[in-house]
C-alpha cells in the first residue's frame, strides 16, 4: 500500500505565524536531513488542506515558480517573512471588532501581536 503524506494546517488570523514559523523550521530541518539545500516541504506532501491563514500557507506554498512550472515558487521562510512584514494589513480587524474590543465587550484570549 503506497503511503499518502497530508499537510493539513490550522487557520487562526495572523497567529498563523506560529505554523509558518513550525513549517519553516521543518523545512530546515529536512533539508538538513536530505543534504537537498533547495528542498521545498511541499515537494514531499500528497495533500495539503488548510483554513483560513492554513489556507493562505498552503496556496503560498503551493504557487508555481514563474520560470520552472514544474519547481514551487516559495519555501516557509519566504512565506514566514511574508506574514512578518504584510500580517498587519492581511488580517485587518473590522470596525465592529475594534468598538467591542474598545469597550472590553469581547476580547481574544491572546494577544495578536507579532
Amino acid at each position: 500500500m503506497q503511503k499518502i503524506i497530508l499537510l493539513s494546517i490550522d487557520g487562526g488570523g495572523i497567529r498563523g505565524i506560529l505554523a509558518a514559523r513550525i513549517l519553516a523550521h521543518l523545512e530546515t530541518l529536512v533539508r538538513l536531513q536530505t543534504r537537498k539545500p533547495t528542498l521545498r516541504l511541499m515537494e514531499l506532501v500528497d495533500f495539503v488542506a488548510g483554513t483560513s491563514t492554513g489556507g493562505i500557507l498552503g496556496l503560498g506554498g503551493l504557487l508555481p515558480d514563474g520560470q520552472n512550472k514544474e519547481r514551487f515558487r516559495y519555501d516557509f521562510s519566504d512565506l514566514l517573512a511574508l506574514y512578518r512584514e504584510q500580517g498587519g494589513h492581511i488580517f485587518t480587524r473590522s470596525l465592529l471588532q475594534r468598538l467591542s474590543s474598545g469597550f472590553r465587550l469581547r476580547r481574544a484570549k491572546y494577544q495578536a501581536k507579532l
